[in-house]
């Protein structure tokens, strides 16, 4: 697999385990805070809606590394 989309909070987790680049859909507050906390970026439904192009968001997602107290 080449690439995730996730929104809930386990399934970013388990990507970003795999190191699956992934565009992360913040549904709620602990999704955009799992990527802020980071350094990274999350999205939302509006977000991508707005966006003309999906392929530039797919080119830009950085290859996330878990923060170690996140490693199960």
């Amino acid at each position: 697999m080449n690439y995730a989309i996730a929104s809930r909070y386990h399934a970013n987790i388990l990507w970003h385990k795999l190191n699956i680049p992934t565009i992360p859909i913040s549904y709620s507050p602990k999704v955009q805070s799992f990527y802020e906390e980071s350094g990274g970026k999350s999205y939302n439904a509006k977000d991508l809606y707005n966006c003309t192009n999906l392929v530039e968001i797919f080119q830009n997602i950085p290859l996330f590394c878990l923060p170690k107290e996140c490693v199960l």
